[in-house]
């Protein structure tokens, strides 16, 4: 074997789960690669519409645990176009987001892919998605529908309770435009990895429309920066380490219901034969008629 493949082998002989959750940390891909190899819009995205009009303005955004991730209908906080929120005007599925995905089984890496499908995020239009904790997953070969219900939450806060608003510094030094908790809890936790260990952690970063270079902790189960990492982590776990992140005064969520049905792979096959049909010389010819 080579020195890589071993280094490989002992990572994972040293994992004490079933999953290998507890060393997925040794396989976090740095940001190069990602903008390298994660998977292309149009690779994976086949169509796009909203209602009537095709999709416009897809954003990419650079996930650490994700990869490349893609975004419809995100404005930001602060967008030089001013693009405003794109609002449907009728209610039913034909006049939502309507996408056609394709995900292939020979584009993922193995040991890094422990589930076959997409993780869709639906958000804020002015927040970054946090897909670990409010996606949903969909299954190679389904049509799947989601319907939701926006949700609108507003705390109270002193006299009568705590809770942060948009943009307020905080002691930890976290300020977050809209603010969410669990990113507060997230950063305030890789502030103290920064502080013992002199680096961030992939694990804790969130997800960038720009990459940013920052000193990057070098994932390696042998080196003192990774033992330093899991002393902040036991520290968090047994509340040595402690994150002043109160829920947020005003908090957006998106109640969703989903339900799916086998996808008729003949129906598309069809479509697009036709659609791509060309004569040439006397002869038929398609484009692409057998490809999943």
């Amino acid at each position: 074997m080579s020195p890589e493949a071993m280094d490989l082998l002992k990572k994972l002989k040293s994992s004490t789960t079933d999953d290998v959750r507890d060393v997925e940390r040794f396989f976090i891909p740095e940001l190069d690669i990602v903008n390298n190899y994660g998977m292309p819009y149009d690779n994976l995205i086949l169509s796009c519409s909203y209602g009537p009009d095709a999709c416009t303005d897809i954003v990419t955004l650079y996930s650490p645990t994700y990869g490349k991730c893609y975004m419809f209908n995100y404005i930001g906080i602060f967008n030089d176009k001013d693009t405003p929120v794109k609002i449907a005007k009728q209610p039913g599925r034909t006049h939502g987001l309507q996408l056609y995905l394709q995900v292939r089984k020979e584009d993922t890496l193995p040991l890094l892919t422990r589930d076959l499908g997409v993780r869709i995020v639906v958000h804020d239009p002015r927040s970054i998605p946090i897909a670990a904790e409010n996606g949903i997953d969909i299954r190679p070969g389904d049509m799947a529908s989601i319907s939701m219900e926006y949700l609108e939450m507003n705390r109270l806060g002193q006299p009568w309770g705590t809770c942060a608003e948009d943009g307020q510094v905080l002691a930890n030094n976290y300020s977050g435009n809209p603010y969410i908790q669990s990113e507060c809890e997230s950063f305030c936790i890789n502030q103290e990895v920064f502080k013992r260990c002199h680096c961030w952690h992939p694990r804790y970063l969130s997800a960038v429309v720009t990459p940013k270079r920052k000193a990057i902790c070098a994932t390696n189960s042998t080196s003192a920066v990774d033992r330093c990492f899991l002393s902040v982590v036991h520290d968090t776990d047994n509340g040595t380490v402690e994150c002043n992140c109160p829920p947020a005064c005003r908090e957006i969520g998106y109640q969703l219901t989903t339900s799916a049905s086998q996808l008729n792979q003949d129906f598309f096959r069809i479509v697009k034969k036709a659609k791509t049909l060309t004569t040439k010389g006397g002869k038929a010819s398609v484009t692409n008629s057998d490809f999943e």
